[in-house]
């Protein structure tokens, strides 16, 4: 494989933490935090990425 080839950016499911809520979504961010499209709130992205595969 070539060392030249364009990285893609691998995106992460998450789930928003907030239980009103519950959005989930595609994040490409590198970011520890992230801000839930729907509903604003600000969550961690190892806990929403956590809270995607247990549900």
């Amino acid at each position: 494989m070539q060392d030249n080839w364009p990285k893609a950016p691998r995106g992460r499911w998450l789930k928003c933490t907030y239980e009103k809520c519950g959005f989930e979504w595609l994040y490409f961010g590198g970011r520890n935090w992230a801000e839930c499209p729907a509903c604003h709130s600000t969550v961690k992205v190892a806990v929403a990425q956590r809270n995607y595969r247990a549900s």
